[in-house]
């Protein structure tokens, strides 16, 4: 039997499959696998940033390959995954989360206090924008696309450093950065985890499920409960991470104000692992201290065009 799995075509998305491949190859050693290589929307967009925050940019064309039967699975970034996939395909496996933070590159910037004053940061992230802004109004911030090899390629040619995941570093092999505590830059929903997407009740979804991680599933379940809730997909800048450990699940939500002099910030402490109650009772501060409201204000900001092309 063979296993097609369908990724984008950069470096860090085609580790990312092998990642996953290799997890099942040690589950199934009798199972071939063979990696598909898809270019989607987010791949070919060179225009308005924004665009690139659209639910699904990065996964409804390999989506849409899984149900036309071309491919098995799909691996994806759960950070790019929609709340809402379609109803014939199901995410049958989130994998071990290896790193939910961001990272400052070169590591010899020490860390986002220690940036020098007028150093210019590349990303393309509003919500890393917004974040780095908030904390450092003596910098500027310059946007920048590509893959992970593209953009460390800027620094030194009018960008001083960059900011990116740091589960992508780690799966490609680099390590010249410092990591951002998501106090500071508080990650997207579902950053540093996969998700294995097959088409519902199908043999590869069963397949898949093996890799399914009962605490990365839990963690995602309650990010992406809230972002759900909030309505705000993934154009919004809103960071949110739920961190397990031991009996007690930490959450951490953020939100900057579009002028970046304040911040919507919520760091809470639960028992028990009822991810919707956990995620209900995040949304109610949330609702409390102003968010929606705040959300409007990204959404009429964001739709309106008013955001210069350099911060």
């Amino acid at each position: 039997m063979r296993i097609r799995i369908g990724a984008r075509g950069s470096r860090l998305a085609v580790a990312q499959a092998m990642e996953v491949a290799g997890m099942l190859e040690k589950h199934y050693p009798g199972i071939a696998m063979d990696i598909v290589r898809i270019r989607t929307s987010g791949d070919r967009i060179d225009r308005d940033p924004w665009i690139l925050g659209e639910p699904g940019v990065f996964t409804k064309e390999i989506d849409l390959e899984l149900l036309r039967g071309s491919i098995d699975l799909a691996v994806h970034s759960l950070k790019d995954v929609p709340t809402s996939i379609h109803e014939d395909l199901v995410i049958a496996a989130i994998t071990p989360r290896i790193s939910r933070r961001e990272a400052l590159i070169p590591g010899s910037m020490d860390s986002i206090e220690k940036i020098p004053s007028g150093s210019v940061i590349g990303t393309s992230s509003m919500r890393r924008i917004s974040h780095l802004l908030y904390h450092r109004r003596d910098i500027s911030v310059r946007r920048i696309r590509g893959n992970i090899d593209t953009r460390i390629g800027k620094i030194g040619s009018g960008i001083d450093a960059i900011i990116l995941a740091e589960a992508g570093l780690l799966r490609i092999g680099y390590r010249d950065y410092i990591a951002i505590k998501p106090e500071i830059i508080t990650p997207q929903a579902g950053q540093g985890a996969l998700a294995v997407v097959a088409k519902r009740e199908s043999q590869a979804a069963r397949i898949a499920s093996v890799l399914d991680d009962p605490i990365s599933r839990f963690e995602a379940d309650i990010e992406r409960g809230i972002l759900r809730s909030i309505g705000a997909g993934c154009r919004a800048p809103l960071g949110v991470t739920a961190i397990h450990s031991g009996s007690s699940t930490r959450v951490i939500l953020s939100m900057i104000s579009p002028d970046y002099d304040s911040r919507l910030y919520i760091d809470e402490i639960f028992e028990g692992w009822n991810a919707r109650e956990i995620a209900n009772d995040i949304m109610r501060k949330f609702e409390s201290m102003g968010g929606y409201g705040l959300a409007r204000e990204w959404a009429r900001k964001l739709e309106g065009g008013s955001i210069d092309g350099d911060l």
